[in-house]
């Protein structure tokens, strides 16, 4: 894979694992304290996250029109190699096209939870507050 594809597969990893994070019901402290951090990173990196869109969007759309390019398979005339060769690029820009798609998917889920997860930590500190007095 080159530098690209690797950069977005450990991206896909990392918000995977992050998302992950933000459902898995843990303590309240180490909770709280990775909503906080979630929060404020998306909210001071907030240009970083589009271009991480846009930068994910283009390579999907390199990667769909890279997947057209390679629709069709080489004709029966064709040796071993010019047939391996298709099926190969085809296997690759099909990761690819998986991989990005996936990356934005992820990233939306996590921009539509964070505010949730966000709102229920808040919730939880009123009710322990209010269970204290």
């Amino acid at each position: 894979m080159t530098i690209i594809w690797t950069s977005i597969s450990a991206y896909l990893i990392f918000e995977t694992v992050l998302l992950f994070l933000l459902l898995l019901p843990l303590p309240f402290d180490l909770n709280v304290s990775l909503a906080r951090a979630t929060s404020r990173a998306l909210r001071e990196g907030k240009y970083f996250v589009r271009f991480l869109a846009l930068f994910l969007g283009y390579h999907l759309a390199d990667a769909l029109w890279s997947l057209y390019k390679h629709s069709t398979a080489p004709d029966g005339n064709a040796n071993a190699q010019n047939i391996s060769n298709y099926y190969i690029t085809k296997f690759r820009t099909e990761r690819n096209c998986y991989m990005t798609g996936f990356s934005l998917v992820v990233l939306g889920l996590i921009l539509l939870v964070e505010p949730l997860v966000r709102e229920n930590k808040r919730k939880e500190e009123k009710l322990q507050e209010n269970k204290v007095k």
